[in-house]
């Protein structure tokens, strides 16, 4: 059975309405909330319910995306896993300090830096719900209801989506730090494709990029709420001896 006409309409309207609606959430400082706020729990509560719905149409999309012409689509959805990958985004976010660095600009600097710790704490949390959960990727003969939890035989690692969180803990970070207003429409825009991209390339399941951009989304809020309130954190990687051989992780409080 393929998608009817109004399924498609519900899933299009949705990621459509996802761009504007996440970028325009909690814009500015946050002095008046913890490290979780009642934005967060709202936001946990709709994705996890939007996700539920979705994943009772998950194999109804699958097949709907791959019974089509996929020779112009994969190649574009393979450049998108590349720009997902936490090599790319831990790379994006060094060359983001260094340059705050090299130009004496501390800010943009800090959103390097804030932008690296959220990809690691993004990436930190979908490895635990990866082996937590055990789900089966979608590009083998079982359905979207096969789970091993706490296994890591075969492809029970599908929920949720590491490259989506990766492109959400991004976009999250640089839409917070960002002074024009475009940035968070081409940050989310583009960690939305990365997620369609995630679809389109049979690795995920929808329901687990729509899980996959909620952890990113919540890692870079936590990052960057945690900065604003600690200031002088620093946590990062310096040269070992005087001549600079070898690496060591740093941190300052």
């Amino acid at each position: 059975m393929t998608l009817c006409w109004w399924r498609r309409g519900l899933v299009g309207l949705v990621l459509v309405l996802a761009v504007p609606w996440v970028a325009a959430a909690e814009q500015g400082r946050f002095e008046d909330e913890g490290y979780w706020g009642r934005s967060e729990t709202v936001l946990t509560l709709g994705v996890l319910s939007a996700a539920g719905i979705f994943s009772l149409f998950d194999e109804d999309v699958r097949r709907e995306v791959q019974r089509r012409d996929r020779g112009t689509l994969d190649s574009l959805a393979n450049g998108l896993d590349v720009l997902g990958h936490p090599a790319t985004g831990l790379g994006l976010s060094a060359a983001l300090w260094g340059a705050g660095i090299w130009r004496e600009n501390p800010d943009l600097a800090e959103t390097g830096q804030m932008a690296f710790e959220a990809v690691l704490v993004g990436q930190a949390a979908t490895a635990a719900l990866k082996y937590g959960v055990g789900r089966k990727r979608p590009d083998s003969r079982e359905d979207a209801w096969s789970f091993k939890p706490f296994s890591f035989a075969g492809d029970h690692d599908s929920l949720p989506s590491g490259h989506t969180a990766n492109a959400f803990a991004l976009a999250g970070v640089l839409s917070r730090r960002g002074a024009e207003p475009w940035v968070p429409w081409a940050a989310y825009g583009m960690a939305s494709l990365v997620g369609a991209a995630r679809i389109q390339s049979d690795d995920h399941w929808l329901s687990d990029v729509v899980i996959g951009a909620l952890v990113g989304e919540l890692a870079a809020r936590t990052v960057v709420r945690f900065h604003e309130r600690n200031p002088d954190f620093f946590f990062g990687v310096g040269p070992v001896g005087i001549e600079g051989v070898g690496f060591r992780l740093a941190w300052s409080w």
